[in-house]
């Protein structure tokens, strides 16, 4: 559940605020609008091209209909459109929360345990995966918006999805809007892609135009933004699905963005390995960004320990007599460094075509570290045996060395496996050789090439699968260094290029792993109701037989038919219990009792003399929602009632019908709660944290056989006290019961991880800078 939204200022600023939201929604209407009427010029034109290009006249009179249907339905769309959006931002005036009252894959209340279906699926896709580039295309434009729109929430920060307008409220509101068309599922596919490229390409220029209104009101007048062609990528960290129930959450997927995935547990022993934040860290002073005080500590401790290196000494800069004329230029550096390009990229492995000869223990390969190690000492002693060390300028050298303690730090990330650093180590020549020729790489955080590596480590972190390389993001990424490392000269383009696929292909695993996700936790919402509905049902039955000696028939038929038949009701209706088909239900379960114990009491006897037809009609009625099914339970009771009457039929023959497994899958026993055995003091602390932590926290795992997993708290039953542990892809991977994962925990086989906050560069160069210190005793 999202918090509260705060309430608006007070009245000296509401009404000039009012204003502004007003303008805005002006703004928004009026392009979406232009961008609307865009879309409809297009229609035709698009669906005429496709009926030509069908290969049968069934096919081709589709593409006709949905024209016909498209045009009588605009201006409802259109309307439906319009209103939805004006109604965000009349949420966001009122300082509530933007409502989105459906969600983009239904839920099904006949039946909880059914699986989305397939052409829900792939409209959640197209919807998704629209949402999810629009949110990366206009990244800084959003950021900037909602912190000068949180000011007219008096100061409270907006999560992403809140911001009217937004890209989940316009492709919602579209989506909404065009749900009320009888359209086949692929020209609906076809209407939403021209709403991407005709509306969601645009959207852009409503952001600018939001936040140059509020600028002039003088809202973050001086929030300056970087030109940057794609946004930060952070990784896995960014996909959560927010989820009610084991503890608050961040209220939205925009709140996990620059956060950690998860919380992390302060109980000694029970803490995941740690984002690298280096002792001493810089904190900004506010006059610099963070990333440039970092990288000037650096500098100024390297050439600290310049001034004492021997093998420096004679180094034109170092001795002040010198002549700086000799110095290389950096054309020559930079030929210098393509010589040694070109054997880096031998080194790739392993090849897709190939990798069925990959040794099942490359992630534990050591040597895979060590090897790589070696192969980055190699290419800077290459690059210093083709020029001298002495005239390759200093700042030169120390963007040479930063550059290699920089891989050094992709080699001892924690988070990735051994492969994936490997992987990675490979763009350390091309980036050393874009250091060189443009140095702000080392200190624009926005920097295409900063960006591309950090997306590299998050991605490698989260979407590599070392069992299954063809699974993830391997060979993509792969390609991608490939690519760079043969085709990067001077232009930072081929970065921007493989940041957009890479982003893009995150993006849509990101999605598919939401997706996914949602459905195990439908399936396992549906198996606790089922879990509780019989339960529930069971628990009534054995309070009203409790007392009585049961025929074989009479308890077969309770808790088999009539048990399934309380069970369907309960998970048709939870309020069930308060109406009088109920009530009429377990009446029938003592009119059951009662006529059971005819044979042995006279007066039962007479009772059920005159009864018998009325209770075969309720029971013949209340079962024939199962279907045929239970026929045999109801022929076998209903032969045992009427040899009451027939007291020279001996009882003993009657035998219930040979058991089936039930069709709701109902067992006899009662399921019972999962509870802990005796808890110690420490293992009592661990189940009270647990019960604090958040879904979407990545946990460390052991399964049964002692193999370790990284796998992510997706949904928890309160009725079973089970937690449910998914993968990087969303699949249900591991059930634990609690006091399974309280005793994993306690002897430190499982534990919670840390997800850093600040990107990989930037916490690299913060560990630069602490060794560095250490180095020269500071």
């Amino acid at each position: 559940m999202r918090k509260p939204a705060k309430t608006m200022p007070r009245k000296s600023v509401q009404s000039r605020y009012q204003k502004l939201v007003r303008e805005c929604r002006e703004l928004a209407l009026v392009h979406l609008t232009d961008q609307l009427n865009t879309l409809f010029e297009q229609v035709e034109p698009t669906l005429i091209d496709f009926a030509q290009r069908a290969e049968t006249n069934t096919a081709q009179a589709r593409f006709f209909d949905a024209i016909s249907i498209m045009t009588s339905h605009r201006e409802e769309v259109e309307h439906d459109f319009r209103e939805s959006i004006s109604n965000g931002f009349d949420a966001f005036a009122r300082g509530e929360h933007i409502s989105y009252p459906t969600p983009i894959i239904g839920d099904d209340d006949s039946c909880e345990l059914e699986m989305v279906e397939d052409e829900a699926l792939e409209k959640h896709l197209a919807i998704q995966n629209m949402i999810s580039k629009a949110q990366t295309d206009c990244h800084q434009q959003l950021y900037a918006l909602g912190q000068r729109l949180a000011v007219i929430r008096g100061g409270e920060k907006l999560v992403r999805d809140d911001i009217p307008a937004c890209p989940a409220h316009i492709t919602t509101a579209y989506q909404l809007a065009t749900d009320k068309l009888n359209i086949d599922k692929d020209l609906l596919l076809t209407i939403y892609l021209l709403f991407g490229k005709f509306v969601i390409s645009e959207l852009q220029k409503i952001y600018d135009s939001f936040n140059d209104k509020l600028i002039e009101a003088g809202l973050f007048p001086n929030l300056k933004l970087r030109p940057n062609k794609s946004a930060p990528h952070r990784g896995w960290q960014e996909s959560r699905h927010a989820h009610s129930g084991l503890a608050a959450q961040n209220p939205n997927t925009n709140s996990d963005l620059p956060g950690s995935a998860g919380s992390v547990i302060p109980a000694q022993g029970f803490s995941g390995p740690q984002g690298v934040q280096g002792e001493g860290g810089i904190q900004s002073s506010g006059t610099l960004p963070l990333s440039e005080e970092i990288f000037n500590s650096i500098r100024t401790l390297m050439t600290i320990r310049r001034s004492e290196s021997p093998e420096l000494a004679n180094h034109p800069e170092v001795k002040a007599s010198a002549d700086l004329s000799k110095l290389q230029e950096k054309p020559a550096l930079i030929s210098a460094i393509a010589d040694i390009q070109s054997v880096a990229d031998t080194a790739l492995l392993p090849g897709e075509e190939n990798d069925m000869g990959l040794s099942p223990d490359i992630k534990l390969d050591t040597d895979l570290i060590m090897r790589a190690r070696e192969t980055l000492a190699a290419e800077r002693a290459g690059l210093y045996q083709t020029l001298d060390r002495d005239r390759i300028p200093t700042a030169d050298l120390e963007t040479i060395e930063l550059v290699g303690m920089l891989f050094e730090e992709v080699l001892d990330e924690e988070s990735l496996s051994n492969i994936t650093k490997t992987l990675i180590s490979h763009m350390h020549t091309p980036y050393l050789k874009a250091a060189i020729i443009d140095h702000r790489v080392l200190i624009d955080s926005e920097h295409i090439a900063r960006q591309l590596l950090n997306l590299f480590v998050d991605a490698g972190r989260s979407w590599v699968d070392e069992e299954d390389l063809r699974r993830g993001i391997y060979y993509p990424m792969q390609e991608s260094i490939h690519m760079i490392i043969t085709s990067f000269q001077d232009d930072f383009g081929v970065f921007e290029e493989q940041f957009d696929i890479i982003s893009g292909l995150v993006n849509q695993l990101e999605v598919r792993a939401r997706v996914v996700e949602e459905r195990n936790q439908e399936a396992a919402r549906g198996r606790e109701k089922l879990e509780s509905a019989r339960g529930r049902a069971y628990q009534i039955i054995e309070e009203h037989s409790s007392g009585y000696r049961l025929h074989p028939v009479v308890e077969h038929f309770l808790h088999h038919a009539w048990l399934d038949r309380m069970i369907l009701m309960l998970l048709r209706d939870p309020e069930v219990e308060q109406g009088d088909e109920w009530a009429e239900v377990v009446g029938t379960i003592d009119q059951v009792l009662k006529a059971g114990k005819a044979r042995s009491d006279g007066n039962n006897q007479e009772w059920l003399l005159s009864n018998l037809p009325k209770l075969k009609s309720k029971i013949e009625e209340g079962i024939a929602s199962l279907g045929e099914y239970h026929q045999p339970d109801i022929y076998s009771l209903f032969k045992l009632l009427e040899s009451a009457q027939e007291p020279n039929l001996p009882q003993d023959r009657i035998e219930p019908p040979p058991s089936k497994k039930p069709v709701i899958g109902v067992k006899k026993k009662r399921a019972k709660k999962q509870q802990p055995a005796t808890l110690s003091a420490k293992e009592q602390t661990i189940m009270d944290q647990l019960h604090e932590v958040k879904f979407g926290t990545w946990f460390h795992l052991q399964d049964e056989t002692g193999k370790q997993h990284r796998l992510k708290l997706s949904w928890y039953s309160p009725v079973t006290n089970n937690y449910m542990f998914v993968d990087r892809f969303g699949t249900q991977a591991l059930i634990f019961p609690i006091d399974t994962l309280i005793r994993q925990i306690s002897r430190g086989e499982a534990a919670t991880i840390s997800i850093p906050e600040l990107p990989f560069v930037d916490r690299a160069m913060i560990s630069i800078n602490t060794i560095l210190k250490k180095a020269l005793g500071l």
